[in-house]
C-alpha cells in the first residue's frame, strides 16, 4: 500500500495491492489459499505511536469460485 500524506493536517490517503493468506485446512487442499486483493482508505496520525484508518479491500482473485 502507498501512503500519501495531506499537508501537515495529520491526514493521509492510502491505495494499493496487497497479498492475502486464507489459513484454513479446506482452502489449502483445494489450492484456493492465496489471493490477491486491491485497496484503498484514508486514516489520521493520532500521534507518532497511534493512527486510526478506514481502507476497503476488493477481492481481484476469485478464491471462492468453488464453494
Amino acid at each position: 500500500m502507498l501512503k500519501y500524506k495531506i499537508a501537515n493536517s495529520g491526514s493521509y490517503l492510502q491505495g494499493g495491492p496487497q497479498a492475502s493468506i486464507i489459513f484454513d485446512e479446506e482452502r489449502v487442499r483445494h489450492n484456493q489459499d492465496f489471493g490477491i486483493d486491491l485497496g484503498f482508505g484514508l486514516g489520521y496520525d493520532t500521534n507518532e505511536h497511534f493512527f486510526l484508518d478506514a481502507t476497503y479491500y476488493h477481492e481481484v482473485t476469485n478464491r471462492f469460485k468453488d464453494h
